[in-house]
């Protein structure tokens, strides 16, 4: 039991945000919010490793077998209403605090693993509001294949599988759809060329802003907790030919949020399974710190033609990171660089 505890251990951290994502679509939640007090999510897993297995990769460690919606109230185990009615105690008091506080989310996971033994595990999402349910601009509102997209990405060890492909399935859909795209006239598959472009010339320009943004010289555990949201205005026309990437686009903003807040759910996803990532990259190189991250926003059109993209930057360990000098002004550069086509900080002018 100890080993199957372990191995679950490591697959929950992988498997989290998709399993968030499956009682935001089992439970129908954009549509009816309330069921989040009644349903609960019933998740029965299989080991795949032989006892004793030294190598696990824990994207791979469980099948799932079965996966199902289930009301609390018919639950056998005590357990799980025991958990539901302590965590449903909290609602009028955390209501009181934020008026859009709609419940709590509860998975429940089971793993048999002999004919007698049964691992079984509670998972509770929440707090849940408004803020982690409404906002999920780029996905459907409804996914009639949910069961099977979680099934198919612990089977092929991709925990991310189900969000990148309703992202890209909606982005192709939304090309197709819209011709032109205003207030540009751009289409998105052209952003998108253009915006590949234009990160080669200033990822060195994004990783030392975020090396100020976050103050990772006094706080490197920003590395886990901090994300650089950038927001981009395409500077070219549609079908122009000759386009500097350098200039490309300008920077219409650039702020500082906490992972745990960012509004969209997918983008969410994507940065907590980037910082999960970082103990392993760790054990192949120990002097690495964290992975600093930048979303990438490029309004295009409406808010489900806008463009998204996470981006990973290395950040090595704390003895690099104090040779870099932080400077207070690091917005007001980026944005000076990016709208002057300087894809390369000027070495500054020693004084005499």
């Amino acid at each position: 039991m100890a080993e199957v505890e372990s191995h679950y251990k490591q697959w929950i951290l992988e498997y989290r945000p998709i399993l968030y994502l499956s009682v935001f679509y089992a439970f129908e939640l954009k549509q009816h919010p309330e069921n989040i007090s009644r349903n609960i999510l019933i998740v029965t897993l299989s080991p795949t490793f032989l006892p004793g297995q030294k190598k696990v990769d824990p994207k791979r460690s469980f099948a799932v077998v079965s996966v199902g919606v289930e009301l609390i109230a018919d639950i056998p185990d005590p357990r799980v209403r025991a958990t539901a009615e302590q965590l449903f105690a909290r609602v009028p008091e955390l209501q009181r605090r934020d008026p859009t506080f709609i419940g709590f989310g509860i998975i429940y996971i089971i793993i048999p693993f002999t004919d007698q033994e049964t691992v079984r595990h509670i998972v509770p999402w929440g707090p849940v509001n408004e803020a982690q349910i409404g906002p999920l601009e780029l996905m459907p509102s409804v996914n009639p294949n949910w069961k099977n997209d979680l099934i198919m990405s612990a089977r092929n060890g991709t925990p991310l599988a189900p969000l990148q492909c309703m992202n890209n399935r909606q982005t192709k859909a939304s090309m197709k759809t819209q011709a032109v795209i205003e207030p540009h006239g751009l289409q998105p598959i052209e952003v998108e060329r253009r915006f590949k472009k234009w990160l080669q010339e200033y990822r060195l320009i994004l990783y030392t802003a975020v090396m100020s943004a976050f103050e990772l010289q006094k706080h490197p555990e920003n590395c886990s907790r901090k994300i650089l949201t950038v927001t981009l205005s395409p500077a070219f026309l549609p079908g122009q030919r000759k386009v500097s990437p350098a200039r490309s686009f300008n920077v219409l903003s650039a702020e500082v949020d906490s992972i745990s807040e960012i509004p969209i759910a997918r983008m969410r996803a994507a940065a907590e399974q980037a910082i999960a990532e970082v103990p392993q990259l760790r054990r192949q190189d120990p002097t690495v710190l964290g992975l600093a991250l930048v979303h990438i926003v490029i309004p295009v059109g409406d808010q489900e033609a806008t463009i998204r993209h996470l981006v990973p930057l290395g950040v090595n360990d704390i003895q690099n990171i104090r040779l870099v000098r932080f400077n207070p002004d690091w917005k007001e550069d980026l944005m000076m660089y990016v709208r002057r086509g300087m894809s390369f900080p000027p070495a500054k002018k020693r004084r005499a």
